[in-house]
């Protein structure tokens, strides 16, 4: 899971070189428009639907909250 979401990162980013706690914004530049191509991307890659309650942006600050919130739903599927 670790390495489909950070190949993910990549892609979006154009970065390959940022640690699993970098935040996506400060570190990589993401903006509205990146997160809004990780969460869709995220959703397609794990097969997951995610609620609009967690459509916080501290769920998508790094690698590491996302794996979280990949867990989360993947439990429920």
């Amino acid at each position: 899971m670790e390495k489909k979401i950070q190949s993910i990162i990549a892609e979006i980013s154009g970065k390959s070189d940022f640690k699993l706690d970098d935040n996506l914004i400060y570190v990589l530049g993401f903006s509205s428009k990146n997160v809004m191509q990780l969460i869709l991307k995220i959703e397609q890659e794990f097969d997951i639907s995610i609620e609009e309650d967690d459509l916080d942006i501290d769920n998508f600050n790094n690698v590491n909250s996302i794996m979280e919130l990949v867990k989360k739903y993947s439990s429920v599927n």
